[in-house]
């Protein structure tokens, strides 16, 4: 996600710790905003399949 977040020309970093409500801090437009990402593998061929959200509450 955070390879993903610096692809499309955003600044991301990393919380430190384990008890954050977010995955990432991301930086659009100047305002930060937290990501929470999930990841799902399914026994189907449909594979794998990762979701990400976020929301401009920083």
């Amino acid at each position: 996600m955070l390879a993903d977040a610096f692809r499309r020309g955003y600044r991301a970093a990393i919380p430190v710790g384990e008890d954050w409500p977010f995955d990432l801090i991301v930086e659009r437009r100047g305002k930060f905003e937290r990501v929470q990402c999930k990841y799902a593998f399914a026994q189907r061929p449909v594979g794998s399949r990762r979701v990400c959200g976020g929301r401009a509450t920083m």
